[in-house]
């Protein structure tokens, strides 16, 4: 990661991309995942042990395994992609589309894996069966609407059973309120109106609030963070009005402010590493030699905040 100080937009945006690169590589530099430590008493295996005592059953390990893997190292493409965009000053209609992205990712495994609510083994149970479970609806429906054959959705319908089974015989789940479904026996079909050991699943709105929140910005921050990457994501005159004007021959011309640059970007830099953190402190994977690595990419991105200002916006970003 170079520390040279960039005097314009491109070598401001070629130097955010190096940030992204070098928190990226954290994860993706050791094959895609962290591995797991050895201690016995660490929360992953304590976690284990009392699924299997309790609730008959690992199901949730597994979950959370796949949950960190797949959204930690999908994010970390993503701040690739990222970098490589901004090396390319092709941020237009793609910088807040992929900082979103991270931010969603990142936030979910903050949250299935959040302690510092103290979660307990059965909380952290029905939060990632419902990060998995509201999944499962989510590809079941969209086969359903392409006209996938039901005997081709056996699998994936059976996969999503066992889950449903597992948080409505092993934990404790409630029908939400006023549910129209006659069967009292069993909550709605909907697994985002299911409330699981007092948990419910979360709105992306709220996800990154939570994920925002930990990483130095207040509640109204985050939401207000969170609206604007949707309100550049997608389809809006008036918020690409922010950068856009009108160049030769009338046509839209975009400029882009360094310190836009800047805040955005830090906020995807910043969510991934709090959920690398999270992984290494569950799997106590060496929490401390990732933090010595984080370190002076924190450093490079604080240098990065106070240069932002001085550099004026360039068109065509």
């Amino acid at each position: 990661m170079t520390n040279s100080t960039p005097t314009d937009v491109r070598e401001f945006c070629a130097a955010i991309a190096d940030v992204c690169d070098q928190t990226a590589l954290l994860f993706l530099q050791d094959g895609g995942h962290f591995s797991v430590g050895d201690n016995p008493d660490s929360p992953w295996r304590t976690d284990r042990g009392y699924w299997f005592d309790e609730l008959s059953s690992d199901r949730p390990a597994v979950w959370i395994s796949e949950i960190t893997s797949t959204y930690v190292s999908e994010s970390a493409y993503q701040l690739k992609a990222l970098g490589e965009l901004l090396r390319a000053g092709q941020v237009t209609g793609t910088l807040d589309l992929l900082v979103r992205a991270v931010l969603e990712r990142a936030g979910r495994v903050i949250w299935v894996l959040d302690t510092s609510v103290g979660l307990g083994t059965k909380v952290r149970a029905a939060r990632a069966g419902l990060e998995v479970g509201v999944s499962f609806q989510h590809y079941r429906e969209a086969l359903h609407d392409l006209g996938i054959a039901p005997e081709d959705r056996l699998e994936i319908k059976s996969r999503d059973a066992e889950v449903r089974d597992l948080l409505l015989n092993k934990l404790a789940t409630n029908r939400p309120p006023n549910d129209p479904d006659d069967e009292k026996s069993k909550p709605t079909k909907d697994m985002t109106r299911w409330t699981v050991e007092g948990e419910s699943y979360p709105t992306f709105a709220a996800i990154t609030q939570l994920a925002g929140t930990r990483c130095g910005l207040t509640a109204e921050q985050a939401r207000g963070t969170y609206a604007g990457l949707c309100g550049y994501a997608h389809p809006s005159v008036v918020f690409a009005r922010e950068n856009r004007s009108l160049g030769p021959l009338g046509l839209p011309q975009f400029e882009y402010r360094a310190s836009d640059i800047e805040k955005v970007s830090r906020m995807g830099v910043l969510t991934f590493l709090e959920a690398t953190r999270h992984c290494a402190s569950y799997y106590e994977s060496g929490l401390d030699v990732l933090d010595a690595l984080i370190a002076p990419i924190h450093q490079r991105v604080d240098e990065l905040g106070t240069l932002a200002p001085e550099i004026l916006p360039q068109a065509a970003t």
